[in-house]
């Protein structure tokens, strides 16, 4: 191998910040840190070995723990420790009285996607910003004054799903697909109490979900699989980008289907609201979330925080 050859310099240069990277995130773990019992994981990359060759890694997971005989365990993968828990009194304690100290959400790239630079309230780390989308959301999104006001809207989408249904019985030449009506219902649902309507375009003939709406629900639970995947770059930052295990093209993929069927929506509807004078009464989550003001009677959300509230 020529050293002078630039490729050759480029991938020396690589490895060694890479391997550089990960030694001082192990390094700068504190000392006196009290986690959970562990496997026994490799220096500087920890069980990020393990997790990669033992696919799925959840099924992995439960069995070291069974194997441990411990209802809680910390993972080590690189730089991140990933605590599981199993017992139902651990994780009341961890939802509940630890609830502060626990709140922060991993910083993942899949994560940093969806939410547009983690502008929801799914996403984003704990503190102003998240409390006051959560303080949105608890006082107009799900506010009992809201949710009566959309109790319409569900009926209208319940009395909808059991004509669906009724025109799939009478079709002799199809069964009734569970999956597929729960899933049809909660998207109807969701379209409605979000934008005020089912369809992005025609609707469908049969009463379900249009070609537009199907690929708008199937890029959604695409992005939810991405996103709860074990993908390496979660853990490892310098990977981000690389689409190493193919996980990132398909992220990629499904958020760029979800906005492009909610952005034309967004658009119009905040030109309406702020340039048109708008509509009499707000009547979807997404007329609240363009109209709500700061304390200076400016928009309190900006598109991209409209936007990534949209997908959670």
């Amino acid at each position: 191998m020529n050293v002078t050859d630039p490729y050759c310099l480029t991938l020396a240069l690589f490895s060694l910040t890479f391997v550089l990277s990960l030694a001082i995130r192990y390094l700068r773990k504190p000392k006196g840190d009290q986690l959970p019992p562990g496997p026994t994981g490799w220096p500087i990359i920890g069980n990020l070995f393990q997790m990669v060759m033992n696919q799925p890694t959840h099924l992995w997971i439960q069995r070291v723990m069974e194997n441990m005989q411990t209802e809680i365990a910390c993972f080590r993968f690189a730089g991140v420790h990933v605590i599981a828990v199993t017992s139902s009194e651990i994780a009341r304690e961890v939802l509940r009285e630890k609830d502060e100290a626990l709140a922060d959400r991993a910083d993942s790239y899949s994560g940093n996607l969806i939410s547009h630079g983690y502008k929801d309230i799914i996403f984003s780390p704990c503190g102003e910003s998240w409390k006051l989308m959560k303080k949105v959301m608890v006082t107009k999104l799900m506010s009992p004054t809201t949710l009566n006001k959309l109790l319409g809207d569900r009926t209208l989408e319940a009395d909808n799903i059991v004509t669906y249904i009724f025109t799939q019985c009478r079709s002799m030449t199809k069964s009734v697909n569970v999956r597929d009506v729960a899933l049809t219902y909660c998207h109807a649902v969701m379209m409605r109490m979000m934008f005020g309507q089912r369809h992005f375009e025609e609707p469908a003939e049969d009463g379900g979900l249009g070609q537009k709406e199907r690929e708008h629900m199937d890029a959604i639970y695409q992005a939810i699989d991405c996103f709860f995947s074990s993908s390496i770059s979660n853990y490892i930052s310098c990977l981000r980008g690389w689409n190493i295990d193919g996980e990132e093209a398909k992220l990629r993929e499904a958020v760029d289907i979800i906005n492009m069927c909610n952005d034309p929506i967004i658009h119009e509807r905040m030109h309406l609201w702020r340039n048109k004078g708008g509509k009499e009464t707000e009547e979807d989550w997404l007329d609240t979330l363009i109209m709500l003001k700061d304390d200076h009677g400016m928009p309190l959300f900006t598109f991209d925080e409209i936007r990534a509230q949209c997908k959670s």
